[in-house]
């Protein structure tokens, strides 16, 4: 038969088998520092599945049986608590203008009640990016008279 290959079950000899092969079972992948943070901004009145949702399915992620991410649940408004449509408070929250920790992945929650909140969320996610922007813009040639 043209074009073809036939495979032999033969065993293979680590000695054939070519160097990247030979160490891939071995190799051990350095974990990160930290695990990504996931933040959720939340407007009240927000629908309660709109944050279970996806905090669940990014919860299935592991790493040698550990989480992969981690959460923080971030309010458009002052207060350690965010209301969801059908009355059902989430507690232990901190208000996105005072959050100073990472964020890696940002996303943004709430129902038809909170379209103000969810004006306010994105005004300040503008000014999150026009002020990183201005920043790494304002950084690009800062470095260049280094000797």
């Amino acid at each position: 038969m043209r074009g073809h290959r036939s495979f032999s079950a033969r065993a293979t000899n680590v000695a054939e088998t070519p160097h990247v092969l030979q160490i891939l079972p071995y190799c051990q992948f350095p974990m990160p520092t930290r695990s990504p943070i996931i933040a959720f901004l939340v407007a009240s009145p927000f629908e309660l599945l709109d944050l279970t949702g996806p905090a669940s399915v990014f919860a299935y992620a592991t790493v040698r049986d550990r989480p992969y991410y981690s959460f923080r649940i971030l309010s458009t408004t002052s207060g350690e608590t965010v209301k969801s449509m059908g009355g059902i408070f989430i507690a232990d929250t901190c208000t996105f203008s005072d959050y100073a920790g990472p964020i890696d992945t940002l996303i943004v929650v709430g129902g038809l009640g909170s379209l103000p909140g969810a004006f306010v969320a994105s005004l300040l996610i503008g000014l999150v990016q026009t002020f990183a922007v201005s920043m790494n813009g304002s950084l690009d040639g800062a470095f260049l008279n280094c000797a």
